[in-house]
């Protein structure tokens, strides 16, 4: 079984078992996304406009923590769908989220201990303005629209056009 059928299996059950236990609620059960990257293990998106919640993961940590990963990080984000369909705006870690967590079996912990590279580092580039001197760094996107002519950045301290300088 895959990682994504893991995922969606364990929120299946844990779905089943928020209907059970409160069996006079509407529940809607989130989709399942493995999309998530960067430092954080997981986040939960909220039903809203008929949508259903999401849960993204971080594939690469689950892949790495695989059975903390079903018995901690998907029941936490879970309890934020569930304590959010349940109780009046919820605050994300309050006591509404950690009394979902404690009736699911779960210690109420607020974040992972999981090694996790660090986000990739972009490439800056270097702008100046000619009449001031003052320093811009760009990523690569605006830099692209600047090249391209589609759009053009001004210095906030002279107001004159910056231009791309080949240095640091």
């Amino acid at each position: 079984m895959n990682l994504y059928e893991k995922a969606t299996n364990e929120i299946e059950r844990l779905f089943n078992w928020a209907v059970a236990e409160w069996p006079d609620k509407n529940l809607n059960k989130p989709t399942v996304s493995l999309n998530l990257r960067g430092k954080r293990a997981g986040t939960a998106t909220f039903y809203f406009n008929g949508h259903p919640g999401e849960i993204r993961l971080n594939k690469k940590v689950f892949a790495e923590n695989e059975t903390s990963f079903l018995e901690q990080t998907i029941p936490h984000e879970y309890a934020h769908i569930l304590a959010n369909e349940l109780f009046r705006n919820p605050k994300p870690h309050g006591r509404e989220w950690k009394t979902v967590m404690r009736r699911m079996g779960k210690k109420p912990f607020l974040y992972h201990n999981y090694k996790v590279e660090p986000v990739k580092k972009y490439t800056k580039f270097h702008y100046k303005c000619a009449r001031c001197g003052n320093d811009f760094e760009f990523t690569k996107i605006i830099h692209n629209k600047i090249i391209s002519g589609r759009t053009s950045y001004f210095c906030r301290r002279c107001k004159r056009m910056i231009e791309k300088v080949d240095r640091i």
